[in-house]
């Protein structure tokens, strides 16, 4: 998998995105981005995890976020990480899917319909830069689709009980090769979240042992009925 995150980033420094996108759908094929998830991932059914599991995508026809529940599980974690320009689109069921960050980076809503009870966001979105230089007509342009971007992603995080901002502002979205670094961020990002976890762990509980009982009491006469 090294070797297709070693030309992402190759992509992006030379500049080959821009030339290459205006000439085709995507610098990497269809076959070589395959065999790269039938690597990292079991061949199952999304149904079939351990842990209860959503994958959102970007549908470019209707403009619509999906969010996959059932089906091949390569098949949607490829949509959901289809990165427009550089990975070519994901057909499944009629529809042309792409990374679901672009409409849904911090997904609480799929989240409080599986079932829920307590939603922890994880913002790993950079930040807007105020010193940035818009000397040039692409730089704005870039510039205003990342405020739009962010904008969205903060409309969304507010719908999180919790939200945890691991500090990788120094790795670039298109590095991978610092994956051990953005996970020590993470854990550390958690542990700072963890008080304010168990405290609304034991509030939800508190709620539903309360609840319970008096719905019940509220029904038994009209059981007896």
């Amino acid at each position: 998998m090294e070797g297709i995150f070693q030309r992402f980033t190759s992509f992006i420094k030379k500049g080959f995105f821009y030339s290459q996108s205006l000439t085709k759908r995507a610098p990497i094929s269809e076959e070589s981005f395959a065999q790269n998830i039938n690597f990292l991932l079991d061949d199952v059914e999304i149904q079939q995890t351990r842990i209860p599991l959503a994958v959102i995508a970007l549908d470019l026809k209707s403009a619509e976020e999906v969010v996959l529940r059932d089906g091949s599980l390569r098949k949607a974690v490829s949509a959901s990480c289809a990165i427009p320009g550089i990975l070519p689109p994901v057909k499944i069921n009629n529809r042309e899917l792409v990374d679901g960050g672009w409409i849904d980076r911090v997904p609480v809503r799929p989240a409080r319909e599986m079932g829920a009870d307590l939603v922890i966001g994880v913002d790993v979105a950079e930040g807007l830069d105020e010193t940035e230089d818009f000397a040039t007509g692409l730089g704005i342009a870039m510039r205003t689709n990342d405020i739009t971007r962010w904008a969205l992603s903060q409309l969304q995080l507010k719908d999180a009980d919790v939200v945890i901002s691991p500090d990788v502002s120094a790795v670039h979205w298109s590095d991978f090769g610092h994956l051990d670094e953005c996970l020590e961020a993470g854990e550390k990002a958690a542990r700072a979240k963890l008080d304010e976890i168990r405290s609304l762990i034991k509030r939800k509980k508190l709620k539903k042992i309360f609840r319970f009982p008096f719905t019940a009491v509220l029904s038994f006469p009209f059981t007896q009925g």
